[in-house]
């Protein structure tokens, strides 16, 4: 009916595995867990208000949410040790998506599922991310998609069947291949107003970082989001 908060824990042997727990209606939070060897676990998990894990030092697996179909939000920032962004297999539907500056994370979470993002989806300052995360369902993202200051971040774009998206774009110094930036202005274009919602006077921004500049595959998408309005700011 309320909250689950696990924090300050110093038992590096503690394990937490709540195997039929299904319902939560306020918030998730795992914090300052300085020895805490070990991540949470909520297998059975199906709606959830809020997920909030931040600054866990010690942690080295990941998160699992087998069961989840619905977050208020997700929150992963700070976690010094967690290489892995997590599991969330059967998500399809979420506020907010923010991953923040977890210093060693090089695999990115995994929303396989994901069909509807209310609000926006950050990914920032992850600096071992190589590949973001994939949404290959992803259709409605209402407010703003941005992958700034992922400096290691080369590829791994999927937004195969998005179709709308109110506000800006950006992977501001990352290490985008150019292919990845294709994608991403191709893609763009697509949302024209027949295939979806039309993306007009937003910012994208692909520049800073060692991100790769454009090449012909996007000369008419580029053209196109300059004539709607859009600023599009890309490395020379």
């Amino acid at each position: 009916g309320d909250y689950v908060r696990i924090n300050n824990m110093s038992n590096t042997n503690t394990s937490f595995y709540f195997t039929k727990l299904n319902h939560i209606d306020g918030y998730i939070q795992i914090d300052n867990n300085y020895n805490l060897l070990k991540y949470p676990q909520f297998p059975a998990l199906k709606l959830v208000g809020n997920i909030n894990y931040f600054n866990n030092n010690s942690m080295t697996d990941y998160p699992i949410f087998n069961s989840l179909n619905y977050a208020g939000s997700i929150y992963i920032n700070q976690n010094s040790n967690l290489t892995n962004g997590g599991s969330f297999p059967e998500l399809t539907n979420v506020n907010n998506i923010y991953f923040y500056s977890n210093p060693i994370m090089v695999t990115p979470p995994n929303f396989p599922k994901l069909k509807t993002v209310t609000g926006y989806i950050e990914v920032i300052s992850n600096p071992y991310m190589t590949t973001a995360p994939a949404f290959p369902l992803l259709e409605v993202a209402s407010r703003y998609i941005s992958f700034n200051n992922n400096t290691s971040l080369a590829n791994g774009f999927n937004f195969t069947a998005l179709k709308q998206l109110w506000g800006n774009f950006t992977a501001i110094n990352c290490a985008l291949n150019q292919t990845s930036v294709n994608y991403i202005l191709n893609k763009l274009a697509s949302l024209d107003g027949n295939n979806g919602t039309l993306l007009f006077n937003y910012n994208v921004n692909l520049s800073g970082g060692t991100n790769a500049p454009r090449s012909s595959a996007s000369d008419a998408a580029y053209a196109n989001l300059i004539s709607r309005g859009c600023t599009v700011t890309l490395n020379s």
